[in-house]
């Protein structure tokens, strides 16, 4: 294929049409082989070439244009991804007449490269225009596809009553759209067995895992990613119910046949043992799964871009673990790195922002370097003090802000905070 890729640099320069279709075609293959270094350049001369031939507006062009956007996604390239995807959308909506499933796709598109940067909010918007427009023009697909990235969102929002009624939803229409024993039925299963998780409906939860797996098993073959995720994602529910060895199970099971089909270096591998190293943390087996979490930080270092906020999950987590073992020297290193990451690829004053902060002030504050630790207890506290995000670490951030504010004699700033997590609670 690379030869065939080195032949077409000179050949066929007479025949741009066929050109274009055959470019088209290897990148399609690289991409499904994982190669997408191989694959970018391909797709932007055949998006180059459309461009010419067609039109920049046309729908030839549009269509190179996300496929080139969903290349750069999978790199991790989510700015690049995000500016395609607009484009398209407002070349789509511009084209005569408007095809409202492709505008439905960008809006979605959109959305879920806006998840990648954890802009929840921004991405639930385009997703529920997305709903809108396919209902309003009968779209079966798209409407399922937008109407669970909605609930996914919105369990991610906190909004978890608003995730549990649309992911119900998604269930139903997807089984009457798609069919009950496709993977999309698996699909929708997940992302509700996800949402009740949150709710602490733990069994009804592990119902719905257990059938997204065993369809995501006959539809696509237990070794798939998408199977090995959902796996991983019930050893997620398992630890938030307290079943650490069944969580242990599962994501171990994740880890060791993603390593075999995927390769050890695979991201994939390394959220998988990001759930195993939560699972022996849990377990008490605090070195091993510091060693795994150490891993996985480099596994993310390898192999996600700058852009990508998830490199600094195995940070946050050996910064607790430090702590937890009054290591606050090595807390403190890790806390920096995270934070580095999380400036890079988070809004300013995002929530996972305001976790690393926390730590690094918790991590400060241990080495009596007072001063140091105000700084980043008062920036967590702004990132935290009114989000609905991650709420067991948000009440461990400003319960830590507390204390330090009352250790200086802050009456006010304390009862601040203090009635912020009555609040809560």
């Amino acid at each position: 294929m690379d030869l065939g890729v080195e032949h077409l640099a000179t050949a066929l320069q007479d025949q741009p049409e066929v050109r274009a279709s055959i470019l088209a075609a290897i990148a399609k293959v690289y991409q499904d082989l994982d190669m997408m270094d191989e694959a970018l350049p391909l797709s932007r001369e055949v998006l180059a070439l459309n461009q010419a031939l067609y039109g920049q507006a046309s729908r030839q062009a549009r269509d190179s244009m996300g496929i080139l956007a969903r290349l750069h996604g999978v790199r991790g390239e989510y700015d690049d991804a995000g500016d395609l995807h607009r484009r398209r959308l407002d070349l789509a909506r511009m084209a005569r007449p408007v095809d409202a499933a492709e505008v439905a796709d960008a809006e979605i598109r959109i959305g879920r490269n806006l998840l990648n940067t954890s802009e929840a909010q921004a991405a639930e918007e385009h997703f529920l225009a997305a709903v809108d427009l396919a209902e309003a023009n009968g779209l079966a697909r798209e409407h399922v596809d937008a109407l669970r990235s909605v609930a996914d969102t919105q369990r991610q929002l906190g909004k978890l009553e608003e995730s549990e009624r649309n992911a119900r939803r998604t269930v139903e229409l997807t089984d009457l759209v798609r069919g009950e024993n496709t993977a999309a039925a698996a699909f929708a299963r997940g992302t509700l067995a996800s949402t009740l998780s949150s709710l602490r409906k733990y069994d009804e939860a592990e119902t719905y895992f257990r059938q997204a797996i065993d369809l995501l098993s006959e539809t696509l073959g237990p070794e798939h990613g998408n199977t090995l995720t959902t796996h991983s994602n019930l050893a997620r529910m398992y630890l938030n119910s307290g079943d650490f060895e069944a969580a242990a199970e599962q994501a171990g099971m994740a880890v060791k046949i993603g390593e075999r089909t995927l390769g050890p270096s695979h991201p994939a591998v390394g959220r998988y043992l990001q759930n195993y190293s939560k699972a022996l943390e849990s377990l008490g087996r605090t070195a091993e799964a510091v060693a795994a979490f150490e891993r996985t930080a480099q596994i993310f270092r390898d192999t996600l871009p700058l852009s990508s906020y998830q490199r600094a999950t195995p940070l946050l987590s050996l910064s607790g673990i430090h702590l937890a073992q009054n290591r606050p020297v090595r807390a403190e290193a890790v806390a920096s790195e995270a934070l580095e990451i999380l400036t890079v690829a988070l809004p300013e004053g995002h929530a996972i922002t305001g976790v690393a902060d926390c730590r690094m002030g918790r991590s400060l504050m241990a080495q009596g370097r007072l001063e140091e630790a105000e700084f980043h207890l008062q920036r967590s506290t702004e990132s935290l003090l009114d989000s609905n995000s991650f709420p067991a670490y948000r009440e461990e951030c400003l319960t830590a802000a507390a204390e330090f504010h009352r250790a200086r004699g802050s009456d006010e700033t304390v009862n601040r905070l203090e009635a912020a997590l009555s609040a809560t609670n």
